[in-house]
């Protein structure tokens, strides 16, 4: 499975890709403030580099957001890796889908 996904024209491919940290969300606020800890770390340790963390469901952001967020940020391409348990059909539908729908 490919987690990039190209937001602009095939030309601007050469750039970076953003990174998208994607979580399944909690309703016990606890994991979710240990998510954001941890794209926060990321984002602390590649200062080059756009990264947003969000949720499928249950927590917020939702990744739709953090999309919208990094494709004003004139990001060209999304790379979107799923921090979660058991991705199985998010990471084959859900985030794909999030990603050509808000691109």
């Amino acid at each position: 499975m490919r987690n990039l996904v190209d937001i602009k024209s095939k030309d601007q491919e050469t750039a970076d890709p953003a990174l998208l940290v994607v979580g399944h969300g909690s309703r016990d606020p606890r994991g979710a403030r240990e998510f954001h800890e941890l794209v926060g770390l990321v984002r602390e340790r590649s200062p080059g580099l756009a990264v947003e963390g969000g949720f499928i469901e249950l927590s917020k952001p939702p990744i739709s957001e953090c999309v919208n967020k990094l494709v004003e940020g004139k990001a060209t391409r999304i790379s979107a890796v799923p921090l979660m348990l058991l991705a199985a059909g998010h990471a084959k539908d859900d985030i794909p889908a999030t990603l050509v729908r808000e691109g």
